[in-house]
């Protein structure tokens, strides 16, 4: 999964991600914006998996229910952000194509929606168990 994101972002960066605005041809817009939108969708994947595993191979040594239950729980909780993440960037605007490209009549989320949206997911992201948190449970 990771290298597919890689190469998402190998072509935005061809086409011109990270260059000044003032650089750019104004049709490379679009496809660093498409090729960012999509790194992003398989991107939250990437990063839930990578947790998820984590979080599998510690199952396999821990030996106390309470851990267990923390784990899967951990598990669990990566499997719905994902989930709410995709959901929520694939109807952030309608059509789709309205995240990477003009689309006239396209309804997108309002600037406000989209705080809300950052909010949510960050502070559920953010509150998730850290490292540290996980080896003082007993």
């Amino acid at each position: 999964m990771e290298g597919i994101v890689l190469a998402f972002v190998s072509a935005a960066v061809a086409s011109g991600f990270g260059r000044h605005a003032a650089y750019l041809n104004p049709g490379n817009f679009e496809a660093v914006a498409r090729d960012l939108f999509i790194t992003y969708v398989l991107g939250v994947w990437a990063s839930c998996a990578a947790r998820a595993s984590v979080a599998l191979h510690l199952l396999e040594i821990s030996a106390s229910r309470s851990w267990q239950v923390v784990l899967w729980s951990v598990i669990a909780s990566q499997l719905a952000l994902g989930l709410a993440t995709n959901i929520t960037e694939l109807v952030q605007c309608r059509p789709v194509e309205a995240n990477w490209k003009y689309v006239e009549g396209a309804i997108c989320f309002t600037p406000a929606q989209q705080v809300q949206y950052a909010y949510v997911f960050v502070g559920t992201n953010e509150r998730l168990p850290r490292d540290g948190e996980l080896w003082n449970m007993r």
